[in-house]
């Protein structure tokens, strides 16, 4: 486990954007991702806007599930370095969800080269690792008063999203960055399978857990 920590920390995240990435390209130090795309490929969507195959697609899948193995695992060992790796994961989850401009939604990535550049399309997946994670370090006690009021803000924006986006006209699709549905099916939050049936009350549950506005309970209802 201690090796695996290690490698991971070392091989996979990525210190100019606070987020890890999929897979190795070398063994060689310094070289282990050197296959991430430029911000100029992002920018074009080169090679699909979900940014299959480069390395960065599943960004907040892994910061999520990090930012609760953080959590859980200071509950345990209660080890004061945790406290900072804490805050790196969240400090690149928060990039992810805002450097775009656009609220409440989630970026699989954020390219590394630019620090700002993202693809347009996320996933269900994304978000809810995403918002677990969050809420997790939320009830940590790693997370700084200030890192609460920001992840409050940051649930609010994703669980708006969701109000707004996620209707019938939509076939309760968020939606890509650009507004545009998501051709894949991957964005739907409503009608899915079953293992995936809670997750849309799940988001507006956190939402309502860390603000208790009435809005996200009666959505969550």
């Amino acid at each position: 486990m201690d090796q695996a920590w290690q490698i991971t920390w070392g091989r996979f995240f990525q210190n100019d954007v606070h987020t890890f990435m999929d897979y190795l390209s070398s063994y060689e130090p310094g070289k282990e991702l050197a296959h991430l795309p430029t911000a100029e490929e992002v920018k074009r969507q080169y090679p699909n806007p979900c940014g299959y195959s480069t390395g960065m697609e599943d960004g907040m899948i892994l910061g999520g599930a990090m930012l609760s193995l953080l959590s859980d695992r200071y509950a345990v060992t209660k080890e004061k370095d945790l406290r900072e790796r804490a805050a790196e994961v969240f400090s690149g989850m928060r990039l992810s969800v805002t450097v775009h401009g656009v609220r409440g939604f989630v970026a699989r990535n954020v390219c590394p080269e630019d620090q700002k550049s993202t693809y347009i399309n996320s996933s269900r997946d994304q978000y809810t690792h995403f918002v677990h994670g969050l809420w997790k370090y939320y009830h940590s006690p790693l997370a700084s008063n200030s890192a609460k009021a920001e992840i409050r803000t940051i649930l609010s924006a994703v669980a708006d999203r969701m109000i707004e986006f996620v209707i019938p006209e939509n076939d309760y699709d968020f939606c890509r960055a650009d507004g545009k549905r998501c051709p894949l099916g991957i964005c739907r939050m409503w009608n899915v399978q079953a293992h995936e049936a809670a997750r849309l009350p799940m988001i507006y549950a956190a939402a309502w857990d860390v603000t208790r506005d009435e809005r996200y309970r009666k959505q969550w209802r």
